[in-house]
């Protein structure tokens, strides 16, 4: 709670660079060089298929599709016990592999751990989903399960372990044969909604600016790619909690503008609330 003998808040990891626009960005990239590819070897023509230009290829970050059910039907990894994607490290020459060892985990027993020879996994990844450029009609998709219709492999590198559910405070993470979430009982949830908190929030807080991070960090498979980088929105991990509970909401806006605490569905009322809380709490530990 404290930096410097000051109350500090921290921002969760995912929002400290702009890695929403960075995966887009990069997926962006991505389809310009196999534009290119497809225009140098003539590959449309062959196929019979429309080039299109990359701008025209769609690319979602963060968005209403269930990319986590995508990414298990892609064969990307598992799902935790926080209900987070675990990823097997991939390159492009083993994404077959994943494919294959996908194939494994469904066919295997979920609540104990895979006996094929387990890859390197890691916990900390972020999601980016981009369509092949063919005509397709956007729907409204109705709110459902994000794992229903798609073949489960929840816990194949999880067992018994409870790490994640413990570190909970607030209680939102549940042992289960399925991911065991309630979002209505999960502080990241609360961190970008204005408004008083519920007590049991409240009481569960510690320095928490924005999202939180306790059942991602108390992951075995939390391994950040030190290499990872973004210059994107970068805006460090931690804030001077008074100086942000003295600034008024217009100037909240500015100051994370670009960032991603740069969101419409992040209240910067939500923010003060959540620098006034950290500074509540350094006091209380304090006396």
């Amino acid at each position: 709670l404290a930096r410097d003998g000051r109350p500090a808040a921290r921002g969760a990891r995912f929002a400290r660079g702009n890695w929403y626009r960075e995966i887009l960005d990069r997926l962006r990239n991505c389809a310009t060089a196999t534009f290119g590819a497809i225009i140098k070897e003539g590959s449309a023509e062959r196929l019979g298929l429309e080039a299109k230009p990359p701008q025209r290829w769609p690319r979602f970050v963060n968005s209403i599709f269930p990319e986590k059910a995508l990414a298990l039907a892609a064969g990307l990894g598992t799902i935790g016990r926080n209900g987070l994607l675990v990823a097997k490290k991939t390159n492009n020459s083993d994404i077959f592999d994943a494919l294959d060892f996908q194939e494994h985990l469904i066919a295997s027993d979920s609540s104990k751990p895979t006996t094929t020879n387990p890859p390197t996994w890691s916990s900390a990844v972020l999601i980016g989903l981009m369509l092949l450029p063919f005509d397709f009609d956007m729907l409204k998709l109705e709110k459902k399960d994000i794992f229903g219709g798609v073949a489960p492999s929840f816990f194949a590198v999880c067992g018994n372990c409870r790490l994640c559910i413990e570190s909970c405070p607030s209680r939102a993470l549940s042992f289960s044969s399925l991911p065991g979430f309630a979002r209505h009982l999960c502080i990241q949830n609360y961190s970008s909604i204005d408004g008083n908190l519920p007590d049991f929030i409240e009481k569960s807080w510690a320095d928490q600016l924005y999202g939180c991070d306790l059942c991602l960090e108390a992951c075995t498979y939390f391994e950040p790619d030190q290499k990872a980088h973004t210059n994107r929105g970068r805006i460090g991990g931690f804030f001077d909690a008074e100086s942000l509970a003295d600034l008024s909401e217009e100037q909240i806006q500015a100051l994370f503008k670009a960032s991603a605490l740069d969101q419409k569905w992040i209240a910067p009322g939500a923010l003060k609330r959540n620098a006034a809380i950290v500074i509540q709490k350094f006091h209380k530990l304090r006396n």
